[in-house]
C-alpha cells in the first residue's frame, strides 16, 4: 500500500463506523473502543509525528505486501517491523491507532462536511487505491465496497451516534485543531500519490 496512515485512518474510520452503525443497522450494539482522552499536547505531538510516520511506512508497507502475498506467513515478521517504526517515535501501533481514531472520530463530529468528503470515492484516493489494487482479491474489494456504501447510505445515524461516543473533552481539544488537520488531511493525501 502505498500510504500505511492513509489506510490506518481508513481502517479506523471503518472500524468506528461499524461500532456506530451496528445500533442503527438494527443490531444489538457492540461496545464502543475504549476513547482515548486527547490534550492539546497529544494531538500537537500526533499532527507533528503523523507526516514523518506515513512517509517511512509507504516503502515499507508496499514492500510488505509484495512478500505477504509470497508468503503469508511471514505476517508476524512484517507487525514487528511497524511496531518498531511507531516505537520510534513514541508509540505502540495500538496507541497510535487509538489515538488516531479518537482524532478522526472528533474531527468528523465537529467538522461532519470533511466526513462526507471521505464518503465520496472520488475524494478518497486511498479507497480508490484499494479498489483499483489488482493484489487484492475481488471478494475483498466487494465487502468494502458494500461497507463503504453502507456508510454513505447511513452517514447522518453513523455521525449521530459517533457524536454520542466522542467525549466533549476531546471535542474541546479537537476544535482548535480543525485547519491543521485538515490541512494535514489533505497534504498527505497527495503526498501518498508521490510515494
Amino acid at each position: 500500500m502505498k500510504n500505511f496512515i492513509s489506510t490506518v485512518i481508513f481502517v479506523s474510520a471503518c472500524s468506528l463506523s461499524a461500532f456506530a452503525q451496528a445500533p442503527a443497522m438494527g443490531g444489538g450494539g457492540m461496545a464502543p473502543p475504549p476513547q482515548v482522552e486527547l490534550t492539546k499536547e497529544k494531538i500537537k505531538r500526533l499532527l507533528g509525528v503523523l507526516p514523518k510516520i506515513a512517509k517511512e511506512s509507504a516503502a515499507m508497507q508496499k514492500a510488505a505486501n509484495e512478500l505477504l502475498l509470497r508468503d503469508p506467513t511471514l505476517a508476524q515478521a512484517q507487525m514487528e517491523k511497524v511496531k518498531a517504526l511507531f516505537a520510534k517515535y513514541g508509540y505502540s501501533f495500538e496507541g497510535f491507532s487509538a489515538e488516531m481514531s479518537a482524532l478522526m472520530a472528533a474531527y468528523w463530529v465537529l467538522n461532519p462536511k470533511a466526513y462526507e468528503n471521505e464518503l465520496s470515492p472520488e475524494n478518497n484516493p486511498e479507497y480508490q487505491r484499494l479498489m483499483n489494487d489488482p493484489n487484492i482479491p475481488a471478494e475483498q474489494k466487494q465487502m468494502m465496497a458494500a461497507q463503504f456504501k453502507m456508510l454513505q447510505e447511513n452517514k447522518g445515524a453513523f455521525l449521530e451516534q459517533l457524536g454520542a461516543m466522542v467525549s466533549e473533552s476531546n471535542r474541546r481539544a479537537v476544535k482548535p485543531f480543525l485547519k491543521d488537520i485538515e490541512k494535514l488531511m489533505k497534504s498527505l493525501s497527495k503526498e501518498s500519490q508521490l510515494w
